[in-house]
């Protein structure tokens, strides 16, 4: 995703779909698979500011909220 993304052969609404599924996928996600996601998918994505702005709504659900601030801690250790 990073790559395309960098390479600019990402549209907005295709991160914007993107979001939509992990967000369902997120929330259906036992606690062990969502831990998987925060910690290497999200903090992966998050690491670009404008992937970063399509998943600010989520700072408006407590679940999600907690997701993106783990990403966002986990992100800051490794760059």
């Amino acid at each position: 995703v990073l790559n395309r993304f960098s390479k600019k052969q990402f549209q907005p609404s295709d991160l914007i779909t993107l979001r939509q599924w992990l967000t369902q996928f997120y929330h259906k996600s036992p606690p062990d698979i969502r831990d998987c996601i925060t910690r290497t998918l999200l903090a992966d994505l998050l690491r670009e500011r404008d992937i970063r702005t399509v998943f600010s709504d989520w700072e408006k659900l407590p679940l999600l909220r907690q997701a993106l601030q783990t990403a966002l801690a986990q992100k800051s250790r490794f760059f």
